[in-house]
């Protein structure tokens, strides 16, 4: 569904992301990693369309990016920033009907069928209880699962996350990707989502992208990505790595001294 070709850009003179080369099938749920630097949002911010390439290409669907619209692409992907903030004062309710634009003309209202999909998205990240609570008012936790309800009103194919639960206490954290879990397997949404846990990345991703100085050094299962050896060379710190008791995934621990 997504291809990427010796993707390649830079900010002026300082080049982020160099020669990234990967496909994104149908239905996978993948995890992109790597250190402070490594390129992992602007990659993000480039499939979405925000940033443009200084070479290289991506394909939606078979078709280049730049020949989709703002509002064709949002159709087919939904983006979840890391931080989401309004001037004006909205209740969740309006935050999520934003979602419906794409599916909107110029001089139509929404629809019947527009106000059921939201209280679906809603209801599918547990925040339809909140839909009259003002956005301001909302907890990080409440806030980040009612973005992602925004997203999922667009109705895409494809969601990209940008560090969705960095500011999240644990239990938020695991909430947020059971959410992205059951949206993946019973809807069939491609996943892609940038993270600094690599633990979670492991539970929750079935395949990791491993980003350094803008370039892949890693790509596959992440019992494959995640070995004592790759991750002390791209993080530099030492690490042991252990098995997760119930699933057996890796899980990183940094190495006592």
């Amino acid at each position: 569904m997504i291809g990427i070709q010796n993707l390649s850009f830079a900010y002026l003179e300082e080049l982020v992301v160099s020669e990234v080369s990967f496909s994104v099938a149908d239905g996978e749920f993948v995890g992109i990693i790597g250190p402070n630097g490594a390129g992992k949002s602007t990659l993000l911010k480039l499939m979405d369309g925000i940033l443009q390439p200084n070479e290289g290409q991506i394909q939606l669907q078979n078709k280049s990016l730049h020949e989709y619209t703002r509002k064709q692409m949002a159709k087919t992907i939904g983006f979840v920033p890391q931080n989401f903030s309004t001037a004006f004062s909205y209740s969740a309710y309006d935050i999520v009907l934003m979602g419906r634009y794409p599916h909107l003309s110029a001089f139509s209202s929404e629809s019947g069928d527009d106000y059921r999909i939201v209280e679906r998205s809603m209801r599918s990240t547990d925040v339809w209880q909140l839909r009259q609570r003002q956005f301001g008012e909302l907890s990080g936790g409440e806030k980040q699962r009612l973005v992602l309800a925004s997203a999922l009103a667009q109705e895409p194919q494809i969601l990209l996350l940008d560090e969705p639960t960095s500011s999240l206490d644990i239990k938020y954290q695991y909430q947020f990707y059971s959410i992205l879990q059951e949206l993946q397997q019973s809807r069939g949404l491609t996943i892609v989502v940038v993270t600094h846990d690599i633990n979670l990345a492991a539970r929750y991703c079935r395949r990791l992208i491993l980003l350094k100085n803008g370039r892949v050094v890693d790509d596959g299962a992440p019992e494959k990505v995640i070995t004592k050896k790759m991750m002390e060379s791209v993080y530099e710190v030492e690490v042991e790595i252990l098995q997760h008791p119930q699933d057996g995934k890796p899980l990183l621990t940094l190495k006592a001294n």
